[in-house]
């Protein structure tokens, strides 16, 4: 039988506060406040691969600080917002995930 790892947020302030998994919470914060890299959506993992999304404008900034792309089984590439289309890429973490198994 598989464990599930146990699953822990903090808040941070980016625009305004936003939970986000414990084990990236730092580097989340760190790319929106000092890299100024706007970030859409994350997850640590919870003992696999996590992720962090950007919109397409921050691709080339998150490849300089030597970001691997990754892609979760369900993200889309391109969304589209009132028949306008929006490029979503996925990162991998730096962070380690430290979520511990219950």
């Amino acid at each position: 039988m598989t464990e599930k790892p146990t699953h822990r947020e903090t808040s941070i302030t980016i625009v305004h506060e936003v939970d986000v998994d414990s084990c990236i919470a730092d580097e989340i914060e760190k790319l929106n406040n000092i890299d100024n890299i706007l970030t859409l959506s994350s997850c640590c993992g919870h003992g696999d691969t996590g992720y962090i999304i950007v919109a397409g404008s921050e691709i080339e900034k998150m490849n300089r600080l030597g970001y691997e792309i990754t892609t979760p089984k369900y993200m889309d590439n391109e969304i589209e917002f009132d028949k306008d289309k929006v490029v979503l890429c996925s990162f991998k973490p730096k962070s380690e995930c430290v979520c511990q198994k219950q």
